[in-house]
């Protein structure tokens, strides 16, 4: 039921791919997931940070492409995940249909690169008044587009609380006010900050 999972299952087999699952009782113990993943042969692999990294210590060997979100990356992920294949940080509430932004992981060490939005989604960084900031500015993130949720069910204060009238796009437009800080960098890319 976790909302990632369609992504995790339904997108590689759009592909002509095959999906490879692990009992649930393996699926938590990072040494059963790298001996299975390094049994099939997996190409391409999603987990959060810190699990990435519990499962590299556990033996994960496989060249494969890797996908990182849900956290904050540590600055040293990156060199650990860059021998095995091209790596990336992805970036994205629930409340936005999964993923919003991504980024390209390098030896760089930019940790808390989350890149730039996915085709669909309009990300924009505000000041308290709802004006965008400019590069290098910390505001705060504020999401818009095609996966956008409608809101929390049975919780309409909260809805219009974090689901507000976008200023920006088409009218009737809406965006999800995240509560995250991050900037702009001078390459066109997110730096996230924090909550």
């Amino acid at each position: 039921a976790f909302d990632v999972f369609d992504l995790d299952l339904f997108l590689p087999l759009m592909c002509g791919a095959h999906v490879a699952l692990l009992s649930s009782q393996n699926s938590r113990n990072p040494a059963a997931v790298a001996a299975f993943a390094n049994s099939v042969a997996a190409t391409h692999i999603q987990a959060t940070p810190r699990f990435w990294q519990e499962l590299i210590a556990a033996g994960f060997n496989h060249p494969c492409i890797s996908f990182t979100g849900g956290e904050s990356s540590p600055a040293d992920l990156a060199a650990k995940l860059l021998p095995l294949g091209p790596a990336f940080n992805l970036y994205g509430p629930t409340e936005t249909t999964i993923w919003s932004t991504v980024c390209q992981m390098s030896m760089s060490g930019q940790a808390t690169c989350i890149g730039r939005q996915l085709r669909g989604e309009s990300v924009f960084i505000l000041d308290p008044a709802l004006n965008p900031v400019p590069v290098g500015v910390t505001g705060e993130l504020y999401i818009a587009g095609t996966g956008l949720a409608r809101g929390y069910w049975g919780r309409p204060a909260l809805t219009a609380e974090r689901f507000m009238a976008c200023p920006f796009g088409k009218l009737g437009g809406r965006m999800y006010r995240t509560g995250d800080l991050a900037r702009w960098r001078e390459d066109g890319q997110l730096e996230f900050l924090g909550r």
